[in-house]
């Protein structure tokens, strides 16, 4: 099993949460702190001190390919079957002129 980061899926927890986490833009209050989760190796990511953890959606990487091969095979019919209409049809012409 693998872990989703929006349409994303990864094999291992910490690649994922180092996406998740370092996708998170800063914020600077008026008084100019900075806020943002930081990563040391020793602790993982941390937010103001503290340790943070994410629960993340569990996903197939396998089953995600088998999706994208299954949308992209009918993206292929379709494509074949457009262009063979296109072609028959410029050989009717061809044929009856």
């Amino acid at each position: 099993m693998g872990y989703q980061i929006g349409n994303q899926c990864f094999s291992d927890k910490k690649i994922a949460e180092n996406h998740y986490f370092s996708q998170i833009i800063p914020t600077i209050t008026a008084d100019g702190k900075l806020y943002q989760p930081t990563y040391t190796k020793t602790q993982g990511w941390q937010y103001e001190g503290k340790s943070i953890q994410i629960s993340l959606p569990e996903c197939s990487p396998e089953q995600n390919f088998k999706d994208g091969l299954e949308v992209g095979s009918l993206f292929l019919v379709i494509a074949v079957v457009l262009w063979a209409t296109s072609n028959i049809g410029g050989l009717l012409n061809r044929l009856t002129s």
